[in-house]
C-alpha cells in the first residue's frame, strides 16, 4: 500500500511540474509604475495612535519636500491621508483628512506658493499598506503604526512644462 501511495504521489508531482514548465513566465509583463505610480515619486510620513501632529523627524522630510517643490515649479502633489483600521469610517476618514491637511499646512508655512500645488484627500482605513493579523499585541501595534500615514505623490503637470 505504501508503494502505491509513493508511485501515485510520484507521477502527481511529475504532472504537476510538467505543467508548470509549459507557462511562459516571459510572455506576462507588468510595469507596475504605469499600473499604479512610480515609487520614486513617494514620501511617506507617520503619525502616533488618533494624531494628527507631526513627528520632528518627519518635519525635517517635509522641509526637503518643499525645497523639491520649490525647486520644480512643474510638480504637484496630492497628500493621502491614512488610518489604521480601528475606529468607524466616518471617524478615521475625518482624521485621514486631518492628517493630510496637517503635512499641507507645513508645506505651505515653508512656502505660501506651494498651496496652489497641493491636493489633500483621506482614505481613513481604507487602503492599509500593512494588514494586522497578529494576535501579539507588540507586533499588531507595529503593524497598526505603519498604516498611521499621509502618503505625498508628486506629479509633474506636463500642461506647465514648456
Amino acid at each position: 500500500m505504501q508503494k502505491c501511495k509513493f508511485i501515485v504521489c510520484f507521477f502527481m508531482l511529475s504532472f504537476f511540474m510538467t505543467g508548470c514548465g509549459a507557462l511562459h513566465k516571459d510572455k506576462i509583463q507588468v510595469n507596475a509604475d504605469k499600473v499604479f505610480f512610480n515609487t520614486k515619486n513617494v514620501e511617506k510620513v507617520y503619525f502616533d495612535y488618533n494624531k494628527s501632529d507631526l513627528r520632528e523627524t518627519d518635519k525635517s522630510v517635509l522641509s526637503k519636500i518643499a525645497y523639491k517643490l520649490k525647486s520644480n515649479p512643474n510638480t504637484n502633489i496630492v497628500v493621502v491621508g491614512h488610518t489604521d483600521i480601528r475606529g468607524t469610517e466616518e471617524y478615521n476618514m475625518a482624521l485621514g483628512e486631518r492628517r493630510a491637511s496637517t503635512v499641507k499646512k507645513f508645506l505651505v508655512n515653508c512656502d505660501s506658493s506651494l498651496a496652489s500645488r497641493i491636493t489633500v484627500q483621506s482614505k481613513g482605513k481604507s487602503e492599509p499598506d500593512v494588514l494586522v493579523y497578529s494576535e501579539n499585541h507588540k507586533e499588531a501595534e507595529n503593524a497598526h503604526s505603519q498604516n498611521r500615514r499621509a502618503v505625498i505623490i508628486f506629479e509633474e503637470d506636463t500642461s506647465l512644462a514648456s
